[in-house]
């Protein structure tokens, strides 16, 4: 399924089939569905594509691979299973029609990378929702950093630490790369081995800022 410009609105779970799902610059995907949208194939948004939740409660699986790029709306959850390249600069979020925070969860399971050399970031706004990261973020090449993570945090970018904004836990299994700023709004729990959160920016010492505290917990928790 392609959509290049225009906005295709999918009203029931499998309605996008079993093929990979493409949204181009002008293009809006509209999830109108009041259940989980699953995607079993892969998701490329270009730069400026958007999905969006006009009605009902949606939720997005994607099982493959995602580029992910623009904006992201769910009034439910969102899951990514394969490894997520951004494309440009990124941000999630669990919002209803009046755009009150519905607390969804925002899981990763694999890899989160820019785009080689390029240095996109992703913000994620969940509210009180978990936000998980199940493998490395921005670490999979030495070109591939995030230019920022920002989790619950207003005003956040590559330079600006912003406000927190939600209460919610972050779960890094793995290192964490960004050539920018890295601000967790809620609490951070690192999850079986440690975790090295790095910022490369002024030469080597940027922000990182977690507003709640930090635990470790057992991977099989």
């Amino acid at each position: 399924t392609t959509v290049s410009v225009g906005t295709l609105q999918v009203g029931s779970a499998s309605a996008l089939g079993a093929g990979a799902v493409s949204i181009g610059g002008a293009g809006v995907l509209d999830l109108i569905y009041s259940g989980t949208i699953a995607l079993p194939s892969t998701l490329n948004m270009a730069s400026g594509a958007a999905i969006t939740n006009s009605a009902n409660t949606s939720s997005l699986s994607v099982a493959g691979a995602s580029t992910l790029s623009g904006s992201i709306n769910t009034a439910g959850s969102q899951t990514y299973t394969g490894a997520v390249t951004l494309g440009a600069n990124a941000s999630l979020t669990t919002l209803n029609t009046s755009s009150v925070n519905t607390n969804g969860n925002i899981s990763f399971s694999s890899t989160v990378d820019s785009t080689a050399g390029s240095y996109y970031g992703l913000s994620v706004t969940n509210g009180s929702g978990a936000t998980t990261f199940g493998a490395a973020v921005g670490a999979y090449s030495g070109t591939s950093a995030l230019g920022y993570l920002c989790i619950n945090a207003v005003g956040c970018s590559a330079t600006l630490i912003g406000t927190s904004t939600g209460n919610g836990t972050t779960s890094l299994a793995g290192n964490v790369t960004t050539s920018g700023t890295q601000t967790y709004g809620g609490d951070l729990a690192i999850v079986g081995l440690n975790a090295a959160l790095t910022s490369t920016a002024n030469s080597g010492n940027g922000v990182v800022t977690v507003a709640g505290s930090v635990s470790a917990v057992s991977s099989g928790t």
